[in-house]
């Protein structure tokens, strides 16, 4: 049987940079070899798991980025808040669209 409190974190890594505001949601890419973190400061920020690096931080909904999500390759995400949604490439960070709420 396992239990939780007996679990050790194999590292603990430290953001270098990090969000200003509350962190809404985390996932991992499809691969594994990175963490998308969102904000209520308006961000999400792409940091590679195994350093704990920032690699790239997208601009989102500035009244905050509530959740991310990788595409299933990997090769792009989107996030969005109560305002928008956009979607952005992965590897250079050039957004590709975005989505306005209507109504």
């Amino acid at each position: 049987m396992n239990d939780a409190g007996a679990w050790e974190p194999l590292r603990t890594i430290t953001p270098s940079i990090g969000h200003v505001g509350v962190v809404t949601s985390v996932g991992f890419s499809p691969d594994g070899r990175h963490v998308l973190t969102t904000s209520r400061d308006g961000t999400a920020c792409l940091w590679r798991t195994h350093t704990g690096y920032e690699v790239r931080r997208f601009r989102g909904d500035p009244s905050g980025v509530r959740h991310a999500a990788f595409s299933p390759g990997g090769g792009y995400l989107v996030a969005h808040g109560t305002t928008c949604a956009r979607i952005w490439r992965v590897d250079t960070g050039e957004e590709a669209a975005q989505l306005m709420k209507h109504g």
